[in-house]
């Protein structure tokens, strides 16, 4: 548990375990044990309730008062965390440059912070994600590899002229001892790709979940240093010392990405169209039980956000009927919905390289599927079956998805559903979720607390 003045967080909640176990009372002190499970990290929550938390346990009538946000994370349907920047520092997929950016600007957790500051809970879930085809996927690790290497060249080079200056070896001349070499910069390169492979195994090591993955990482990142190591020996008498560190380099670089793509298929279970819209319709049903064993917040004030394909998710869940119904709950238990610069119509992703990028990957080649997984086209087949109000908020610069998000608004008015539409001036797909807690004349937050709390006064009157 973490935790400060304005709000605690529980973390890696498993919503496929029972929501009722071990849970804390009025007699009970909160314990760190009650967290649940993390068997598959795909299925968890990070929950952060306003307040203290064991305050909140003793503190029944304002938790009452409390509302809850489910918020799902966007990209693609194949990549993305509740805490953004670990989807980068895992076997999946290590970009050292991504992973440093969105931990700057804190995505996804920036969401759950500042609704509790606004006085509302919010769980920020995960979901399984697709895979694409092996030479995307392929094509995905290369440029992991040049951003990180990127940054590593970035942090390395300026030490390695500083250690020169100190030893009286001027750039100058260093420059120009590797312009005459036919083969320095090549090397340069290649080493440069090795020690980041070093640092990317170095970094995803720790964060292995589970043993058996976790002494893969140690054998094959071992067995790939003494093979090197063992070429650059070996090779001595054969190559001058710059080709024996190509050589060895190359081995690395090679031997590693290929050791990482194993792994990933071996570990990696990719889900497909509807096993993540069920996942999401798991998650409210545990965060309406959760709420009802904890006390932590009115499980009956429950709205739910995405952003991107995460409101493409939630919008799913809340307008096609069976989803929620195959749960003990029903549409009605949804209050509200929010989307941010959501995906409501499949079809416009069916360009040539959308739809191998983002399309087929999740939901196949059949465009029947498209259709009826496509939120504006299924509001069109409501009928005698209330829909909780909708508030659409697009980015101004956000190239096909603000039109399609005004498109989405006017078949809501026309489906007679209420729904409040707001353009964020200045903001493009990625930058309009950093407008979470942000000190803005407006910030998101602010738009989203009050459309929460317009719907509750009038639940309430």
């Amino acid at each position: 548990m973490e935790g400060t003045e304005h709000y605690s967080v529980l973390r890696d909640l498993n919503y496929y375990s029972d929501p009722t176990h071990g849970q804390a009372t009025d007699d009970i002190t909160f314990q760190e044990s009650n967290k649940l499970q993390r068997e598959n990290t795909k299925h968890t929550l990070d929950l952060y309730v306003p307040g203290e938390i064991r305050k909140a346990y003793r503190g029944v009538k304002r938790c009452h008062r409390t509302p809850v946000v489910i918020f799902v994370h966007g990209g693609g349907w194949r990549r993305g965390d509740k805490r953004a920047w670990r989807h980068y520092l895992t076997v999946n997929d290590t970009n050292l440059l991504v992973a440093l950016l969105l931990r700057f600007f804190n995505l996804h957790c920036n969401v759950g912070q500042a609704l509790a500051r606004q006085g509302i809970a919010c769980a920020v879930i995960n979901y399984p994600l697709s895979q694409p085809s092996f030479p995307l996927l392929l094509l995905e690790r290369c440029t992991s590899m040049i951003c990180s290497s990127i940054l590593v060249a970035a942090i390395v080079f300026p030490l390695w002229l500083m250690i020169h200056t100190l030893n009286n070896v001027t750039a100058n001349v260093e420059v120009a001892f590797y312009a005459a070499n036919q083969y320095s910069h090549i090397t340069g390169v290649l080493m440069l790709l090795a020690l980041t492979q070093i640092i990317r195994y170095m970094i995803v090591l720790p964060s292995s979940k589970h043993s058996l993955q976790h002494k893969a990482h140690i054998f094959v990142g071992t067995l790939i240093l003494v093979i090197a190591g063992v070429l650059f020996i070996t090779t001595m008498d054969r190559f001058s010392f710059e080709h024996r560190i190509m050589i060895s380099s190359s081995v690395i670089v090679v031997s590693s990405e290929m050791a990482s793509l194993c792994q990933y298929y071996s570990t990696h279970s990719p889900a497909q169209h509807p096993q993540q819209a069920e996942a999401v319709a798991s998650a409210i049903t545990w965060i309406k039980n959760y709420g009802e064993a904890s006390g932590l917040y009115n499980p009956d004030w429950l709205f739910v956000m995405g952003h991107s394909a995460g409101g493409h998710l939630v919008s799913l869940v809340t307008i096609d009927s069976h989803y929620l119904c195959d749960t003990e709950y029903a549409h009605a238990d949804i209050k509200g919905v929010i989307t941010i610069s959501g995906v409501y119509n499949l079809e416009n992703l069916a360009t040539r390289f959308l739809k191998t990028l983002y399309l087929v990957p999740t939901f196949g080649n059949n465009p029947q599927t498209w259709k009826q997984a496509s939120p504006q086209r299924m509001v069109t087949s409501v009928k005698n079956r209330t829909v909780p109000p909708f508030l659409v908020i697009s980015a101004e610069k956000d190239l096909h998805l603000r039109p399609e998000a005004e498109t989405f608004v006017a078949t809501l008015d026309k489906c007679g559903i209420e729904c409040d539409y707001v353009m964020i001036p200045g903001t493009n797909h990625f930058s309009v979720m950093c407008q979470f807690g942000k000190q803005n004349i407006l910030s998101l937050d602010e738009i989203v607390q009050r459309f929460i709390y317009k719907i509750i006064t009038a639940d309430i009157s």
